[in-house]
């Protein structure tokens, strides 16, 4: 039975963008102060600490801070208080419809998603999610994630109507992200954001060649062309001018846009092999999180089985940890994950 009006989540993200909410990896909604940053330093909350949550995430002390999860479920607790804590890929995987991102209809409050990142569609091509460290809760296209990774499938939410909804207005988001110098470099640089350039420019009509996030000499010279034509210096190197001219945002930090960390979710017992197999979604978040790091552990489907175990072995014996299949206090933490157990 529904119990949130799409309409109301839409609402509450947007007035988050406008308030300016930031991104601290764990964040649900708490005002962010110096305090906080080294308490949950000390913990090593999520397997992160002083450097991330005291320096990096300083930019947002005095602000409300959630993570990309923390978003849609401060949404639901704006009108459900107490609704349960869930991850990024639990959401999804609890949508009662759901399809691959090219199919998605055109209904604002859906949630869109790819392993480890959620965001919701308001409507036009338009997306708010809180995009990661750099940027915080923005407004950004559904074809050009402020991560610099595609969305990969959509989903109408649990326990949200999605009847009579419309799609609010907005500006116009970014078509492109970008927080490092983009330039020709051996290797060739790679990424969402050359993605997003080689798009943007073969948009305003200059041929980047194949459109493949590789940049290499044939996106070199489309910029030069777009640079000439725009009167900008003429380099072939997407700076801060060139970014915006493409009608993109330069991360005012200068902090490269970075693929945010596996969201964040919380194990409270040791998940190993038994007769009969373990079952439950924090063994679907630990499936998640093993798949996102390279590791297959089959289908996830919330078993703890041979192949799960097997995973759970290959990504222990990369880290450096005790290979035993078992996932606990330090797999957990390496996963991304928070222990929270005995």
């Amino acid at each position: 039975m529904a119990v949130i009006r799409a309409a109301d989540i839409v609402d509450f993200v947007i007035k988050a963008k406008n308030a300016g909410w930031g991104y601290v990896f764990g964040g649900q909604g708490q005002v962010y102060t110096r305090e906080l940053a080294e308490k949950w330093a000390a913990m090593k909350k999520s397997g992160r600490g002083y450097d991330y949550y005291v320096v990096k995430c300083a930019k947002w002390f005095g602000k409300i801070v959630v993570d990309c999860s923390g978003l849609v479920i401060e949404a639901y607790r704006s009108k459900i208080p107490g609704y349960g804590d869930k991850t990024a890929n639990t959401i999804y995987s609890k949508s009662v419809q759901k399809g691959k991102i090219s199919t998605i209809p055109e209904i604002p409050g859906l949630c869109v998603w790819r392993s480890g990142h959620i965001g919701i569609y308001i409507g036009n091509g338009k997306v708010i999610e809180s995009g990661g460290t750099s940027v915080g809760v923005v407004l950004s296209k559904l074809n050009a994630p402020a991560t610099g990774k595609k969305w990969t499938n959509w989903g109408k939410m649990a326990d949200v109507d999605y009847t009579n909804t419309t799609i609010p207005k907005q500006p116009d988001p970014s078509s492109v992200w970008v927080g490092r110098y983009l330039k020709i470099k051996a290797p060739y640089m790679r990424g969402g954001d050359v993605e997003q350039v080689q798009t943007a420019l073969k948009n305003a009509g200059f041929d980047p060649g194949p459109i493949d996030g590789i940049y290499g000499p044939y996106t070199e010279r489309a910029v030069r062309e777009f640079q000439k034509k725009k009167g900008l210096k003429v380099d072939g190197i997407v700076g801060p001018e060139t970014a915006k001219a493409l009608l993109g945002s330069w991360v005012d930090d200068g902090e490269p846009i970075m693929d945010p960390p596996m969201d964040s979710f919380e194990l409270g017992r040791l998940l190993k092999i038994t007769s009969p197999y373990m079952r439950g979604e924090d063994v679907t978040d630990v499936q998640y999180a093993l798949a996102y790091h390279n590791f297959s552990p089959g289908t996830i489907d919330g078993i703890y089985g041979p192949k799960t175990e097997s995973a759970v072995k290959g990504f222990q014996r990369k880290k450096k940890l005790e290979v035993d299949g078992i996932v606990g206090p330090e797999t957990t933490n390496a996963l991304g994950g928070t222990w929270t157990g005995d």
